[in-house]
């Protein structure tokens, strides 16, 4: 699939392991940093934190799979418009024991949706915003949000 990150996050260990698509979406070469929870958390933007944690909290706490447009920072500043999904393994007694899922850059969920570029571009005139934010417009149309 290219350019589609995937993790798992070990709860027990606090431990993370990140795809190189992963490392690479976040701004890191593969392999050059050990990813934790903390690591994901603070690479997201401001204002989408709480939306974002929120969303893990409720999968963690009902169990149903979370898919959520957000933006991540990347160490030098800059962002990126994506799609984080998750779902939750838990262990016989029904804890949670480990999580797993993907970060999807927006554009590449364009092409996967078979999105038209010239929806994308009406979106953007009318709303006075970047291409990638009409997509996440879009996108918040398409996909529904968790609370």
């Amino acid at each position: 699939m290219g350019r589609i990150g995937s993790w798992i996050w070990d709860m027990l260990t606090d431990e993370e392991e990140w795809s190189d698509e992963q490392c690479r979406l976040f701004g890191y070469e593969p392999q050059s940093i050990r990813p934790t929870y903390e690591t994901f958390k603070q690479a997201l933007h401001p204002s989408d934190r709480d939306r974002v944690l929120a969303a893990v909290a409720a999968t963690l706490e009902r169990g149903a799979p979370y898919r959520v447009p957000c933006r991540i920072v990347r160490p030098r500043g800059e962002v990126i418009h994506v799609v984080c999904a998750g779902d939750v393994m838990r262990d016989e007694e029904g804890r949670p024991v480990r999580m797993a899922g993907t970060v999807a850059p927006v554009r590449r969920l364009v092409t996967l949706a078979g999105t038209e570029v010239d929806r994308v571009r009406q979106c953007a005139e009318r709303n006075r915003c970047s291409p990638e934010e009409a997509v996440i417009h879009l996108l918040r149309q398409l996909i529904p949000l968790t609370p």
